[in-house]
């Protein structure tokens, strides 16, 4: 079960931080070369702090894409899954259902 779930954070972190390489560089149309973008992407989702400088160039949109990723690697990608769909936990105990005829 822990490979699993290793293997899915692993997965969704990758399918996260190409997509966000991914909306940046459509963007921004080429003003970023790939090493740049793929920096910033992945020091967004590290929320190591590090920056080439770029960040204040680049448009909202791609600013908006950073913060995400900043806060979903802050977060973490379970407990940001569980946030967004909700974790249901089974009921511990079932109301008895009755069918009462009245008159």
């Amino acid at each position: 079960m822990d490979i699993q779930r290793s293997f899915a954070v692993f997965t969704m972190a990758t399918i996260l931080t190409f997509l966000g390489m991914l909306i940046i560089s459509a963007t921004e149309n080429g003003k970023l070369t790939f090493l740049q973008v793929f920096f910033e992407v992945m020091s967004a989702f590290g929320t190591c702090g590090l920056s080439l400088g770029v960040t204040s160039d680049i448009s909202d949109i791609s600013k908006v894409v950073l913060m995400v990723l900043m806060f979903i690697g802050r977060v973490g990608l379970i407990s940001f899954i569980i946030m967004i769909a909700g974790r249901r936990e089974p009921d511990k105990f079932h109301y008895p259902k009755e069918r009462i005829q009245i008159g």
